[in-house]
């Protein structure tokens, strides 16, 4: 008897899920897969990485601070070039 009620409940999840989805917009969908990209590409920091930095530094908050003003150099350097093309 318990399997039917599991049953049931996973088709209300999918049928809930689908009618979510269905709720996006074109541009909120558009948007996701941007971060998505930007997440698996490494443009956006995530609490893991964010940690991993940290240690990686041993806590160091003047090291921590230079690694990012490097890293802000760099993007600003790549930005005017792709600016410029």
């Amino acid at each position: 008897m318990q399997g039917k009620y599991v049953e049931a409940g996973a088709a209300r999840l999918f049928s809930y899920r689908e009618d979510a989805l269905m709720a996006l917009t074109k541009k909120q969908i558009a948007d996701y897969e941007q971060f998505y990209r930007d997440r698996n590409s490494g443009r956006i920091l995530t609490p893991d990485s964010l940690r991993f930095i940290y240690e990686a530094y041993n806590y160091d908050a003047e090291a921590i601070g230079k690694h990012f003003l490097e890293l802000l150099q760099r993007f600003a350097h790549t930005e005017r070039i792709l600016k410029s093309l």
